[in-house]
Order: structure tokens, then sequence, then C-alpha cells
């Protein structure tokens, strides 16, 4: 091999033909992965010579899926400011004298499971 730019043992260093040959191994391998798999894509070499992976799984979305994580997130918020409203009412209610605790019904509590 003449080179004019690299000396000769900067040239000895590397074993291109070895490399060469791992390379086309590994792509003879994702060859045949995208055969058994369609899903696997083959990685591309770019202009300046790095290795580019392209990741593509199609995804399938269910309308009945989507509906019921959409009301279990709703029903999860919910849940989180019914707490929020309930710790509010509980410090409300604590910070009530015995007068102005004549005028609650006791009930109350006992229906929304508050302790004071």
């Amino acid at each position: 091999m003449n080179n004019t730019l690299l000396e000769k043992d900067e040239l000895s260093l590397y074993d291109y033909v070895k490399a060469r040959n791992m390379i086309s191994d590994i792509f003879k391998l994702f060859k045949y992965l995208k055969r058994i798999d369609d899903k696997i894509c083959i990685p591309r070499i770019t202009i300046d010579y790095r290795v580019r992976y392209e990741q593509f799984v199609p995804v399938k979305t269910s309308v009945v899926e989507n509906f019921v994580l959409k009301n279990l997130m709703l029903e999860s918020k919910l849940e989180f400011q019914r707490k929020q409203l309930l710790s509010k009412i509980t410090i409300a209610l604590r910070k009530l004298n015995d007068l102005e605790m004549q005028i609650f019904d006791p009930n109350l509590y006992e229906e929304f499971n508050l302790t004071i």
C-alpha cells in the first residue's frame, strides 16, 4: 500500500483487512437478524464514518387501552384532590373552639371517617 499522507509505521499499527472482515461479519449478522425479525434496523455508516443505529418499533395503540388508562389517571387525580380537600377540612375543623364545634353535626365526622 502506497500512501503519501501516512507513514509506514502508522499504517502498520492497524490491520485493515481484519477490521474490514469484522465489520462485514457484523453486518452479515444484522442482515440475518433482519430476516428473522422485521423490526430490527441495520445500522448505517455515515459520511464521517460514524455508525448510526436506527431503532424503530411500530407501536399499535388500542382504543380500549387508551380509554382505561385515561380513566385510571383521571380517577387517581380525583383521589389526590379528595385527599387534599379532606386534609384541609380536618385542619380547619381542628382550629374551631368548643362553641363553634357545637354548630357542626358529629355525624359529619363519622361519614367522612374524620378524627378530631
